[in-house]
């Protein structure tokens, strides 16, 4: 069951069979063959999934869940294939990689339709008959979700451990920690409240990041991950001038749950998580680089059905800053970090 979620993930049957074993070194038939222009396709998306092609007559890739295996690895071990729908996929001969086999075959697929929405004559993709049209889902996919957290389960403590050291500073200074993920133009809004926004008063509540970086004390509780048009007073989309993080949270996930959602983006579809806040409230704010349209497509038919709140698509959607007191019911508390990544690619995070 935790095989075909995986496959199934974003409402489209990426691999509708059992993996067979690829033999090392055969000669590819026709089906199998590429073009030099979308075999070098292939080779990006390879990289986006964290593989390198290591010979490229033989289709053989390194393995992205290669530290798994307990066998000697060989260069033959992980194969690209053709998976007679008209996209390539990978399959290894080691057994103990399979769910990080599955994840990258997902981005694969996932990669592969955003070449056949491009209209490219060469994508590696096949016809619109060859590939199943992806459906619009709304309810809840619990085996999605079940094999997520199988594989990228990562707690509270785990997120802190592995965050750089300096959220370690008072938790009233995060906000020019988060701040600066952003670039020193980049005019950005940030106000006491939602509503904190619409006239002329409130263009005060848009400026360039250095400005907002000398205030000691963090200037509002809410910001907005977009950057806005110099001389906005009104948070709408149509100020936005660039989205620059997504922001992914639930109010149904805990702590402890969300993390794996988290690190499956970040490791699996290879989003860049950036960092990640307590708000004091139920869950946590994971902020990841805004990733290119197609992808963000399928995440926004992705992500609610992870029990991950949709209306954070929203280009002017506000959330909580980190430095920020927040009052509560049972008294005040910081919203803070508990994860920032400043510097350093995928590979500083391993599931655990």
């Amino acid at each position: 069951m935790r095989q075909q979620a995986l496959h199934n993930a974003g409402g489209c049957t990426m691999i509708d069979h059992q993996l067979g074993p690829v033999r090392a070194g055969r000669k590819l038939s026709a089906q199998e063959s590429m073009t030099n222009e979308a075999f070098s396709q292939v080779r990006e998306y390879l990289t986006a999934v964290g593989c390198d092609m290591i010979d490229v007559e033989k289709r053989f890739v390194t393995c992205p869940g290669k530290q798994r295996h307990t066998t000697p690895n060989a260069d033959s071990d992980c194969k690209l294939y053709n998976n007679g729908r008209g996209f390539f996929q990978m399959h290894c001969q080691h057994t103990s990689c399979r769910h990080r086999i599955e994840l990258a075959n997902n981005v694969l697929a996932l990669y592969a339709k955003q070449g056949r929405t491009r209209g490219s004559a060469t994508s590696i993709v096949g016809t619109d008959a060859q590939i199943e049209q992806p459906k619009v889902e709304t309810e809840i996919d619990t085996e999605l979700y079940e094999a997520i957290q199988a594989e990228y389960a990562w707690n509270l403590p785990q997120i802190k451990a592995d965050s750089d050291d300096c959220i370690n500073e008072p938790d009233d200074q995060h906000h020019l920690l988060l701040l600066s993920l952003f670039d020193d133009d980049d005019n950005v809004w940030i106000g006491r409240d939602p509503f904190d926004t619409g006239s002329v008063k409130h263009k005060y509540r848009f400026r360039p990041v250095l400005e907002w970086l000398s205030y000691s004390n963090a200037p509002g509780v809410f910001i907005c991950p977009s950057t806005f048009k110099p001389g906005s007073y009104s948070r709408c989309a149509a100020n936005v001038v660039a989205r620059k993080f997504l922001v992914v949270e639930s109010d149904e996930l805990g702590r402890n749950d969300i993390g794996g959602v988290f690190q499956w983006l970040d490791q699996a579809l290879r989003v860049r998580l950036r960092a990640i806040v307590d708000t004091t409230g139920r869950s946590l704010h994971g902020w990841f680089d805004y990733p290119q349209s197609s992808v963000a497509a399928q995440l926004k038919k992705w992500l609610p059905r992870l029990q991950c709140d949709a209306a954070m698509f929203n280009p002017a959607q506000p959330c909580r800053l980190p430095g920020a007191l927040r009052e509560r019911v049972d008294g005040p508390a910081y919203q803070k970090l508990v994860y920032i990544r400043k510097e350093g690619d995928h590979d500083e995070i391993e599931a655990s």
